[in-house]
């Protein structure tokens, strides 16, 4: 078995053949060989693990209990993983409509839910789907969380990563501001950790052909820089 270590192999065996082994290997269990297996670019290998784990949660957890929730969101993960978006896409809508339903519509679960989604859509291509989870996903994490709160930057980020698959600057640099208002009220307006922050932005802005802003984002940051103690960081990582 070329390129796959001794204990891999021999898990794979037990798996593969489960005569062999005696026991059923648990859903955990493929999960992570299936994961191993599609870093090591063994793709058809993982794929049928990853649905074999998949068919051992179906037979073993009732399709109306919370505690499938955990293992479709493990076997959704890998799926996207590995590319295959509709069984992942499929899963996450699952999983979407069960949290819906056990934890209400504005949950924070919800929202990694429907950003989960958001994501399986752009690797899809199925951009405007896509955009329209990330945003969900953002609106419901300013709401639950608070407009202060980390988990508002993940969709936000994804929603700018979106448009610049997408190359629409407009859109790209209403992201980016929104992205940026969320940062100074976590970091606080004259963090040194915002200076890389605006020097990043200043960098779109200039390519984008929008010097103004660029030149503001950029003298921002070089105030910013200026006002540390002398010792104290003040170059880009």
């Amino acid at each position: 078995m070329r390129n796959v270590s001794r204990p891999l192999a021999t898990a794979l065996i037990c798996c593969l053949s489960l005569a062999a082994c005696g026991r059923q290997p648990s859903y955990q269990e493929l999960v992570q060989m299936s994961g191993e297996l599609a870093q090591k670019g063994e793709f058809g290998k993982a794929d049928r693990l990853a649905h074999q784990a998949l068919e051992i949660i179906r037979k073993t957890v009732p399709g109306d209990s919370p505690d499938l929730i955990g293992p479709l969101n493990d076997i959704a993960a890998l799926f996207t993983t590995l590319g295959q978006y509709a069984v992942a896409e499929s899963l996450y809508l699952e999983l979407l409509a069960m949290n819906e339903t056990l934890l209400g519509r504005e949950h924070i679960v919800v929202a990694r839910d429907l950003n989960n989604l958001g994501a399986v859509y752009r690797a899809m291509g199925r951009y405007e789907k896509a955009e329209q989870m990330f945003q969900q996903s953002a609106e419901i994490c300013e709401k639950v969380q608070g407009p202060n709160h980390p988990d508002v930057l993940n969709p936000l980020l994804n929603l700018a990563e979106l448009y610049e698959t997408q190359q629409l600057p407009d859109k790209i640099a209403a992201a980016y501001e929104r992205i940026l208002l969320v940062y100074e009220r976590i970091l606080g307006r004259d963090s040194p950790d915002l200076a890389p922050i605006l020097e990043d932005m200043a960098d779109f802005y200039r390519s984008a052909e929008m010097e103004g802003r660029a030149v503001e984002l950029d003298t921002r940051a070089g105030e910013i820089r200026a006002s540390q103690p002398s010792g104290q960081p003040s170059g880009r990582p």
